[in-house]
């Protein structure tokens, strides 16, 4: 459906629609490495599809997607291991202390 299409069909509905960006957009927050922007998306600016969407890498769920003319692929190429390397471990305040 195209996009004049799809706000026809909100329009005669009477219903709001959203449209967001399915990709991270580092350059939103550039200067906060850590900024929600540079890592909300299901997929890297790359479009490699991250550990939600593995499972439909692998049942082809995603086959003729891609970005830039590569096809999606695995972010950490499926690895496991080494997704968890990059893991950052909330700071717990082990003192009892607010």
């Amino acid at each position: 459906m195209e996009l004049m299409e799809q706000n026809e069909l909100c329009n005669r509905l009477s219903i709001s629609c959203f449209y967001f960006s399915a990709f991270d957009e580092p350059w939103k927050d550039s200067s906060n490495v850590y900024g929600s922007e540079n890592h909300f998306g299901l997929f890297t600016v790359n479009g490699e599809a991250k550990y939600a969407l593995w499972d439909k890498v692998d049942n082809n769920t995603l086959n003729g997607l891609g970005r830039n003319g590569v096809k999606v692929n695995k972010t950490f190429d499926g690895n496991m291991d080494d997704l968890l390397k990059t893991v950052k471990v909330p700071y717990i305040n082990d003192l009892g202390e607010n």
